[in-house]
Parts: structure tokens; sequence; C-alpha cells
């Protein structure tokens, strides 16, 4: 028992968070109750130590983790202490949303969206050689044939794609039949293309996972054992992607056994631990990453210019892919705590999840108030990043951005101008 203490503490608080949303009828998808639970439940199962890469966290490494832990939590308490009012999805604030929402122009600017990515995909399909699910030979993104900027944003925009479709196709929401018949048809083609040109587990779980949290607020608040399962089935599908992409490498099905099946899942979710552990304590002899003062979170905004990418390459930081900071190669995912303590060291580790949870819950009671299809868009992203943020940073990919851009577009765009004479209505 001795050797499972963090594993068992871990458990308990993501069990308290089960009974917390069951007992008091609360929503599991709230920023914080979604936080506390994903994180306490990857940590417990990283400590699990199958692998004997995941060591014991130094002591700088807890301070980080579980200052972030509470930081998160006082910052939706401190909103709720300023702000204690709280709301709930009314389906019939819901159903009002026709009125002043142009779901036709949402459709159609949802079709845009689809005839770009399969553009996208079909370009970068195009120089790897084909689909790599059905292709012969190992291939990779990294092919002779380099894709262009055009093409690789707008293959990997398929969430904000099946996202803006998703959200259609609820009849809480969309009084059109139609339009809700085929936007879903739509988001099932799009994600299966994706998966098609080259099944990548972000995506491919972005996709599943916004629209499962937007089921949660448009169709039905989904039970706590049905989250359970979803989470075992993630799991699983790691496994099958993993196979699916190393089917002609080294690694084939044949070569795979039970053992190492087993344990793919376990390294996916506690390399980012052992990585974060490893990158704030490094060995004497190496610097993992020199402090960027923000510079490297900031770069975000501006990535498609180049400028970021050339200060990478000046100041030696690293990639966005983390590559030096891996401890096993291969494994180089990290919790989000890396960027922020890499951009603005331990002060930066509490105060940032300290505003993003204060902005978070602000975001989360206006989403219930004003029900509008843009919040739910953009909640749906930001929750399942929240329940991600053990495994990378939303905030640091410049296309995620570009997906927020795109929300807000649609419903400056979509939303309905007042007629001139509702104003005498209601006064009368």
């Amino acid at each position: 028992m001795e050797d499972y203490l963090v594993s068992i503490a871990c458990a308990s608080i993501a069990l308290l968070c089960i009974l917390y949303v069951g007992i008091l009828k609360r929503d599991l998808f709230h920023p914080t109750v979604f936080y506390v639970f994903c994180q306490s439940m990857t940590l417990g199962i990283a400590y699990l130590k199958i692998s004997r890469a995941m060591t014991d966290f130094t002591a700088v490494t807890w301070f980080v983790w579980l200052g972030a832990l509470v930081a998160f939590i006082l910052g939706s308490t401190v909103y709720y202490i300023v702000s204690p009012e709280r709301h709930k999805i009314e389906r019939s604030r819901l159903q009002e949303i026709s009125a002043t929402y142009n779901w036709k122009l949402h459709f159609a600017i949802s079709i845009l969206l689809t005839i770009l990515f399969v553009m996208g995909a079909l370009l970068v399909a195009r120089a790897i050689g084909g689909f790599y699910l059905f292709s012969i030979g190992k291939k990779t993104l990294e092919a002779n044939t380099e894709t262009s900027v055009f093409a690789n944003v707008s293959y990997a925009s398929s969430p904000i794609v099946v996202v803006a479709l998703m959200v259609a196709s609820f009849k809480s929401i969309n009084p059109y039949k139609w339009i809700r018949i085929l936007s879903f048809i739509m988001a099932v083609g799009v994600i299966t293309l994706s998966v098609c040109v080259y099944p990548g587990r972000n995506s491919l779980f972005l996709c599943l996972g916004s629209s499962f949290i937007l089921f949660n607020y448009l169709k039905k608040k989904i039970p706590v054992k049905a989250v359970v399962t979803v989470l075992l089935l993630a799991v699983s599908s790691f496994v099958v992607v993993g196979m699916m992409r190393s089917q002609y490498a080294d690694d084939s099905l044949e070569g795979m056994g039970l053992e190492y099946m087993m344990k793919l899942p376990y390294d996916y979710v506690a390399n980012n631990y052992w990585n974060l552990d490893y990158a704030i304590n490094p060995p004497s002899d190496r610097e993992i990453h020199p402090y960027t003062y923000g510079l490297d979170m900031a770069g975000v905004f501006i990535e498609y210019s180049g400028i970021p990418a050339s200060f990478r390459k000046s100041y030696g930081w690293d990639d966005m892919f983390n590559s030096r900071i891996q401890k096993v190669y291969g494994y180089n995912t990290v919790s989000y705590l890396w960027e922020v303590y890499k951009n603005f060291g331990m002060a930066g580790c509490i105060f940032f999840p300290f505003a993003v949870s204060f902005l978070m819950s602000f975001l989360y009671e206006r989403m219930c108030s004003r029900c509008t299809p843009q919040m739910f868009m953009l909640m749906s992203f930001s929750i399942y990043y929240v329940g991600w943020s053990f495994f990378a940073a939303g905030f640091k990919f410049a296309h995620v951005w570009l997906w927020v851009y795109i929300a807000v577009m649609m419903g400056l765009i979509c939303k309905k101008r007042l007629l001139a004479r509702e104003p005498e209505l209601s006064q009368n």
C-alpha cells in the first residue's frame, strides 16, 4: 500500500469529484470540477509506476503541480464570491436562439469550412503519397514533398469544422431538421476523412471529445457512469490508433505483444508527468530550456509570420513539439505546466491557472445565461483542453487561436439584426 499512496490519494480526490457531481447535481464539465477530476485521475494512473521512467516527483515538481491545482480551485472560488449567481442551461432559452441566429447562413459557412478542410486533406494525402490508413510502407507527414501552410492549417482544422457542424445538429437549439441531419452526416464524414489521411490521436480525440461535451450541454446531462465508460474507451482507442499508425513500422502488429498493448496507454498518460519532472529538474550537466519571459507563449499569435520560429532557432528554444524534454525517446508530450514554467517560472504556475480558472468560470456562466451557438462551440473546446491539459497545452498552438477567431466571426456574421419596430413592441 505504501507504494501506491499517491495513486490512492489521487483516486480519492477523483471519487470526491464524482460524489460532488452526483449528490449535489452539479455539472462534471464545469471547468474547475473537470480540471481537478482529470488531473487527479491521470496523475494517479502515472504513479502506478508501470514504467521505470515514472519516478517520484521532486519537491519543486510537487509545488508546481499542487500549486496549480489549488490556484485553479481558488480562481473559480474567487469568481463565485464576486459574482455568486449561478445559471443553468434552460431548454426554453435554447429554443429562442433561432429568432436571433441565422442557422442557414451558419450551415453555409460550415460547408465552406468543410470544403477548405477537404482541400487541405487531399493536399496532405498527395504529399505523403496517399491515405496513410491504406498505404503500403511507412509514411509520415514529414515526407519528401512538403505540404504548404494552407494544406497543413486547413487539414488541422477538422475540429473546428466538426464542432461547427455538430452544434447545428441538435434539435434543442436548431429548428431546421434538414440542417441537423446534413450537419451530422458531414461531421462524421470529416472525422472519417481525417483518420484515413493520417490517424492522429489529437485531432480525433478533440473532434470526439468536443462533440461529447456539446451533447452534455445541448441534449442531456451525461451521467458520471457514461463519462467513466467513455474514458475507458478512450484509453483503449490509444492502442487501436497506435496499431494503425505502426502497421508497417518496426513495431508492426506481429511484433506487438500483449504486454506492449497494455503498457502503451499507460505510457501515453504517464509520460506527460515524467517529462514535466525531468524538464523542471534537468540533469546537472544539461540545460533543458532557457526562460523565454513570455515571448514563446506570446509568439503563438503571430506564428504564421515565421517570426516565432526564427526566435526559437536563434535563441536555442525548444520547438512546439517539445522534442528536447523527452525523458524516453518517442514520448515528447508534457503537461501544460511546462509551457507556463518555461515562460514565467514558478510564479507563472500559480497565477496562470488562477487567471484561467477565473475567466473560464465567467465564460461558463455566460454560456449558461446567453446560450448562443458560439459560446457552446468555444466552451466545448475550452473544457476539452482543460481535461486534456495533462497531455497538451491548447494555448500554444496558433491554429487553435485561429479556431477561436473563426467561431467568434461566425457568431457576428450569423447574428440576425433586430427589426426596427421591436423596441416599440417591447415598450408597449
